[in-house]
């Protein structure tokens, strides 16, 4: 019986951590089609991605952490790497509960050009 018991108790904690895992992404990044060709700018490309995805009244302009309203405020939490944690990595920013008029999620596009951005060390250009 106690046999028993163990063996129920693993596969419950086996499907925690696999349902857990499931909304993992580790899918790569297609930048095709993006329409974005050289160095990728803060201001001709990833500004307006901020603006509209984080930089707004009631989130990321001073009411949440963080001021995106500016580069200056946008660099503090690039610099500590929860930029990068919150939306390249877990994608779970924007969040769900945006609101309507807002996005929920960002497109691959958005997603490929803030990497090449980061990954060129998020110059203010």
């Amino acid at each position: 019986m106690l046999k028993s018991r163990a063996i129920y108790i693993a596969a419950f904690v086996f499907t925690l951590i696999w349902m857990g895992c499931a909304k993992d992404s580790t899918q790569a990044i297609s930048c095709d089609g993006c329409g974005v060709t050289g160095e990728v700018s803060f201001d001709a490309n990833v500004k307006s991605i901020i603006d509209n995805s984080c930089a707004y009244s009631g989130c990321h302009s001073g009411s949440a952490p963080g001021d995106y309203t500016t580069y200056e405020g946008l660099k503090t939490i690039l610099d500590s790497g929860l930029f990068q944690d919150r939306v390249l990595s877990a994608k779970n920013m924007p969040p769900e509960y945006a609101p309507d008029e807002r996005p929920k999620t960002l497109s691959e596009c958005e997603l490929c050009i803030i990497q090449d951005w980061v990954d060129a060390g998020y110059p203010d250009n």
